[in-house]
């Protein structure tokens, strides 16, 4: 994703990781994002880019 390491984790098949997504977004869908303790849960691409350039990460240098 847009060259960014990331973790990939899968709610469905991992032990615990269905109920750790709904701890940190308090939702049952995913996909859910954790970036620096910032949430956006249950979204499409769209409502990713808008999200992503709010949060100012367009400008981080990784």
């Amino acid at each position: 994703m847009r060259g960014i390491p990331y973790q990939e984790i899968d709610v469905i098949n991992e032990p615990g990781a269905m109920q750790e997504m709904k701890r940190l977004t308090g939702q049952t869908c995913a996909p859910s994002l954790d970036i620096d303790g910032h949430i956006l849960a249950d979204f499409g691409a769209h409502e990713l880019d808008v999200w992503w350039a709010k949060m100012g990460f367009e400008e981080r240098e990784l």
